[in-house]
């Protein structure tokens, strides 16, 4: 959601068509299992969205999908046990009544489930206090931040 984001630094608001076109892309990849919604009042209020780490499958594939670069890929998908958040989003509306954590929480389980054990939130900035106060009230650990630096020219 454009409005979700509008917060953070650097955003720049998605036309429908680009969101269109994210959603085409991303689907390929993205297993059901780790897509987690919430709806209130027949509109979705929030989303979160994981897939299984696949870089160490991308590494051995030298970047190239064919003729087997497909198959290192998926067999890193099937193997791995990391999740990586790709994107997530609530309503600005909805924010601070706990979906955040609803969200996690359902998200974790099913981390669980299938046998993954580290989940990756991957470039959540330093400053976005929101998002990190989610993950370290449920007992994650900053292991790597993400800063913007900047200087006038």
């Amino acid at each position: 959601s454009n409005r979700a984001h509008l917060h953070l630094y650097g955003f720049s608001p998605l036309s429908d068509g680009q969101m269109k076109k994210s959603a085409e892309n991303y689907i390929k990849i993205i297993d059901p299992r780790f897509v987690k919604l919430v709806a209130l009042d027949d509109k979705v209020a929030g989303f979160c969205i994981g897939i299984p780490d696949m870089t160490s499958g991308i590494r051995a594939a030298g970047g190239r999908l064919f003729p087997f670069g497909i198959l290192k890929i998926t067999r890193a998908r099937k193997r791995s046990k990391r999740l990586d958040m790709i994107a997530g989003a609530i309503e600005p509306e909805h924010q601070g009544k706990g979906l955040d954590v609803l969200m996690t929480n359902a998200i974790y389980e099913s981390a669980e489930k299938a046998g993954l054990l580290n989940i990756d939130s991957r470039l959540v900035l330093e400053n976005n206090t929101k998002m990190r106060g989610v993950y370290e009230k449920l007992g994650g650990r900053v292991y790597k931040r993400y800063r913007l630096f900047s200087k006038e020219l």
